[in-house]
This record gives C-alpha cells, sequence and structure tokens, in this order.
C-alpha cells in the first residue's frame, strides 16, 4: 500500500477516485518545504524528505497557482498566499490591471528512496469573484478554461476530470504502472 503524505482527510479522498482502486494510507508529517519559485524542485525536496521521515514508499503532491496579474505570484507559495494575503486581494489587483489570466499546477511524485517519479498537471483559467465552498485554497476564485464555474462550484466528479491534481495523478499513475510500481 502507498503512503499519500498529507494531513487533509479530504485530500486521500480526491486522490484514491483519481487512481481509480488504488487505496492509499495516510500520514500527516511536518515536512520543511524548500523555497523556490520551481514547483518540481518543491515536490522533490519534498517527496525526499517524507520518505526519509516515513521510511515507506509515499506520495506527495504540492500545487502552484500563477496570477497573470501578479507576474505568476504566488507560484508554490500559495499556501502562504491564502493566509497572509487572501485571494481578495489578488482579484482586486487583477480588476485593477484587467487581467484576469491564472493557470493551476498540481506537481505529484512518487519516492521509495531510491526511484523519484515525478508528473505535473496544468489547467489554464481565469481568477473570479469567490463563488462556492472548498477546503482547496483557490478552487472558489478559480474557472478553469472553458468552463462557467468554478473548482468549487463543480461536484468532485466533474472536478476530479479535469483538475490540476486529477491530471498530474493520473500521468503519475500511467507511469508507476509501467514501473511496475503498482
Amino acid at each position: 500500500m502507498l503512503t499519500l503524505v498529507t494531513s487533509n482527510p479530504n485530500k486521500k479522498i480526491e486522490v484514491e477516485a483519481i487512481l481509480g482502486g488504488v487505496e492509499l494510507q495516510t500520514k500527516a508529517l511536518e515536512i520543511p518545504e524548500i523555497q523556490s519559485v520551481i514547483l518540481s524542485e518543491v515536490v522533490e525536496a519534498k517527496a525526499r524528505s517524507a520518505y526519509g521521515m516515513a521510511k515507506t514508499p509515499v506520495l506527495v503532491e504540492d500545487v502552484s497557482f500563477e496570477i497573470a496579474a501578479l507576474s505568476d505570484f504566488p507560484g508554490p507559495f500559495v499556501k502562504w498566499w491564502k493566509q497572509v494575503v487572501g485571494y481578495d486581494l489578488a482579484l482586486r489587483i487583477a480588476k485593477a490591471e484587467g487581467k484576469f489570466g491564472a493557470l493551476a499546477k498540481c506537481g505529484a511524485a512518487y519516492c521509495d528512496g531510491g526511484r523519484f517519479v515525478y508528473a505535473e498537471g496544468v489547467v489554464q483559467g481565469r481568477l473570479s469573484e469567490k463563488m462556492g465552498d472548498s477546503d482547496f485554497g483557490f478552487d472558489p476564485y478559480f474557472i478553469p478554461e472553458g468552463k462557467e464555474e468554478t473548482f468549487a462550484q463543480m461536484g468532485t466528479e466533474a472536478k476530479n476530470a479535469i483538475s490540476h491534481r486529477s491530471l498530474a495523478f493520473r500521468e503519475l499513475h500511467r507511469q508507476l504502472k509501467e514501473l511496475g510500481i503498482i
């Protein structure tokens, strides 16, 4: 069984639904997070650190949210942005700049101490007024390209069909099957 490193029980449910039949156990670990604007670097450091702490093969993920009006900030600093600044300010800046473009990225990885496997999912979209409720940071403010609802307004199934996390974990699943890991 693979260990998904997260303290969010909703993330386990979402990732298991995306992976379709792969049962996960979760472990909440206090992993030091490197500061980098490059998502793959953040995820690799997180995966290797998580493996070192858990001593079992792990899955980790991290997210980047790039807002055009903020020159692609906050990027991987998305958790900090939500806690310290908030998305209402980002929306006010987007309105002032007339730039609403946004990009949601998820980096997902597997690490077993020797092997490190990385996949990334990217969804283009736009920043919007807050609509819907969600435990996932920017979901109430992000409308994927070609849609009229925020991720928070979509049902789980609809979101999992197109989300950045879904794309990343489906690609990671494909790679892990190809390598015979799952």
